[in-house]
């Protein structure tokens, strides 16, 4: 996943034990100098298929 700005481009590389039920939402509050990242570990977190998960993420932020 990348996020592009004016100041800044974030690059996030995951591994993760499944593909299919990991998910992760990225996104940056109106006017904030900061990002957020929320990993999920179920596509439907109320109703998770899997009893455990793993998730591993790399961020690179380099200057814009």
């Amino acid at each position: 996943m990348h996020l592009d700005t004016e100041a800044y481009s974030l690059h996030i590389d995951y591994n993760t034990t499944s593909k299919e039920e990991i998910s992760c939402q990225v996104y940056q509050p109106q006017a904030a100098s900061f990002v957020c990242i929320e990993p999920l570990s179920a596509r439907v977190p109320r109703e998770p298929v899997l009893t455990e998960s793993i998730l591993e993420i790399k961020l690179q932020i380099t200057p814009g």
